[in-house]
């Protein structure tokens, strides 16, 4: 029989991690068990379909029965009991569909267009391709609903002043809005030919406002138009994301990418440079070739889970801004110190749910609170560079601080595993 120091070297490795009570627990069970194994106690044989319930063994505890009682189970028993989490390639925890597409959506909603991080969702669980089911909002109660994937993709040069401007309101489900009508397009483009490049546009969500050629409103590929969203169809945003990069030459790029999601979702209306550097979700990436730089949306008032009639009807006061400020342009860049005509691919897309009276095909949804939990907890505006920059990194952080909530993680931070399996 090996001394306790002797017993405590052998098994460094994995007690590395345990108390000083804990390992002397671990050697009092193998003494115990050591002293069970010489001992000249006869064995009592587990007969098939007997056990203790066998007139001749009555009164008598046999070996099995024993070492059901933790102080009595060899060691490596009690490892092999105590490992309920079964070891995975990543760190998953166990949510609906809909939940693990809700919260990967809101990291990297480009996925759903192309392959841009799809091996990231790995981490979750999913395949590593791109997901097959359109996210849905996974709230209760679940209803069923339309999912729209609708885009806007282009190219544009910085004009005679190098700025550019690009403000982003996700929330918009129809393909005919104009800067006259009560809901503007979703993107507005600006080559900087005025010289707004060094703030967003005044007046940006007051209807009417939005016209002249330094702006270009764009809209998305949708199958709606204004008319058909009526009182009876309602909607409400997913996810949405926005990105753009420069597609000039290495030795011509140059500037900074300034960006922001205003963290009330309030409207970008002619603030500056300088404003928007005070907030703390801003952040900036250089004018690189090639290099996306990315803003994601993240819901951050209880009435943008719901849902509700289009932009265009939120009326305003004349003059005045839209009462709600989920639609908002809320999201956008504001790119300086171009070189002359530096281009740049752009590109903006967004998730939405619609229901009515008159809409069609819809999806079964899932009610998974636990996925919004999780999304609520750790996604804001202030994550926004750590998304851009390494979303991986935040998914996994999403995950494993998941398990706190979930009590399901499969496979969490190796610290977690190492603790877990000691415990029956």
């Amino acid at each position: 029989m090996l001394s306790k120091q002797q017993f405590e070297k052998k098994h460094a490795t994995k007690y590395a991690k345990l108390t000083a009570e804990q390992k002397s627990k671990r050697y009092q069970d193998y003494v115990n068990t050591q002293k069970g194994q010489t001992k000249s106690k006869p064995r009592v044989r587990q007969r098939r379909g007997g056990g203790d319930s066998n007139p001749i063994n009555a009164g008598r505890t046999s070996r099995a029965v024993e070492q059901n009682q933790v102080g009595n189970v060899p060691y490596r028993t009690q490892q092999r009991r105590a490992m309920p989490y079964k070891q995975s390639g990543g760190n998953n925890v166990k949510l609906s569909s809909c939940g693990k597409n809700y919260i990967t959506g809101l990291l990297n909603p480009f996925q759903y267009f192309d392959s841009t991080g799809v091996a990231k969702n790995r981490v979750v669980g999913m395949s590593g391709g791109i997901p097959k089911v359109l996210p849905c909002v996974p709230t209760f109660p679940s209803v069923k609903s339309r999912r729209l994937a609708l885009f806007i993709r282009g190219n544009m040069s910085a004009g005679a002043f190098n700025d550019m401007v690009f403000a982003y309101a996700p929330r918009r489900a129809a393909n005919n809005y104009t800067p006259t009508d009560g809901g503007a397009p979703p993107l507005y483009v600006s080559n900087g030919s005025l010289d707004p490049g060094s703030a967003f546009p005044l007046n940006l969500d007051v209807p009417g406002a939005m016209i002249g050629p330094t702006f270009s409103g764009l809209n998305f590929n949708s199958d709606y138009t204004i008319g058909q969203l009526g009182h009876f169809v309602t909607v409400r945003l997913v996810c949405a994301g926005m990105r753009i990069r420069y597609t000039g030459t290495t030795m011509n790029q140059s500037g900074t990418i300034h960006a922001i999601e205003e963290p009330n979702h309030l409207t970008l209306n002619q603030l500056d440079v300088a404003q928007i550097s005070q907030y703390e979700s801003y952040f900036r990436c250089p004018v690189k070739q090639d290099k996306w730089c990315s803003l994601y949306y993240n819901p951050v008032h209880p009435d943008e889970f719901e849902y509700d009639l289009d932009a265009n009807l939120d009326i305003p006061v004349s003059g005045q801004f839209y009462t709600q400020p989920k639609n908002h342009h809320f999201m956008g860049f504001i790119v300086t110190g171009l070189q002359a005509a530096s281009s740049f691919d752009y590109e903006a897309v967004s998730i939405l749910e619609v229901v009515g009276s008159n809409v069609r095909d819809l999806i079964p949804a899932e009610s998974d609170l636990k996925s919004v939990e999780i999304a609520n907890n750790h996604l804001n505006p202030a994550n926004g560079q750590q998304q851009n920059e390494n979303p991986k990194a935040i998914l996994e952080t999403v995950m494993k601080s998941g398990g706190e909530f979930t009590e399901t993680l499969i496979k969490g931070a190796e610290t977690a595993f190492n603790v877990a399996k000691y415990f029956v």
